[in-house]
């Protein structure tokens, strides 16, 4: 492909992006701030019929909204990310765009893409299942040249459209969800 049609291409994402960020009260950041940051991470794929569902989707926005208000109000930086496991990029980028929107997305490759292997395949927690929504927590700050990823850890894994259901319409916040690496324990009725 040539460095033309490269960045037209880019243009045309970026345009698309700001477009959808007008769609909804989460606006994608495109600055580097540094300090402490939640990183919504939502994993899908245009061959997920749950992934369709209307209801899902909007289940998904009011968690975008509830975990960003809460992790911008406690002073950190919030900021989320789209992967499709899709091997179609264009199916892949027409169902994030569905989805968003996102401040970076991922397409391609399905399970091996790298974004998934990064946040999902890397432990034995996630394994192959879409959607998944995965929160992070991170130091962030720039050293030198570059930056510096320090204390990183998951905050809370949700593992398919029922998990997913299931905490948006507790409407907990995340401070009140009890997890171990990530995944809701159940609190027993002893407590």
């Amino acid at each position: 492909m040539g460095l033309k049609k490269v960045v037209a291409l880019s243009l045309l994402f970026i345009s698309i992006a700001v477009a959808r960020a007008q769609d909804s009260s989460h606006i994608p950041s495109y600055k580097f701030k540094p300090g402490k940051e939640v990183i919504a991470v939502y994993v899908g794929s245009s061959w997920c019929g749950p992934c369709q569902n209307p209801k899902f989707k909007k289940a998904l926005g009011q968690l975008r909204e509830r975990v960003s208000k809460e992790v911008q109000a406690s002073g950190a930086n919030f900021w989320t990310l789209g992967i499709s496991v899709d091997n179609n990029i264009k199916a892949g980028y027409e169902f994030l765009k569905s989805a968003g929107p996102f401040d970076e997305i991922s397409i391609g490759r399905s399970w091996a893409n790298t974004a998934a292997v990064r946040f999902v395949m890397i432990d034995n927690f996630g394994g192959p299942v879409v959607p998944q929504v995965i929160l992070i927590e991170r130091h962030v700050e720039k050293e030198g040249a570059g930056i510096k990823i320090t204390n990183e850890k998951v905050l809370l894994r949700l593992i398919g459209t029922g998990d997913i259901l299931k905490w948006v319409s507790e409407n907990k916040l995340l401070k009140e969800t009890k997890t171990y690496k990530g995944i809701i324990i159940e609190q027993s009725s002893q407590e």
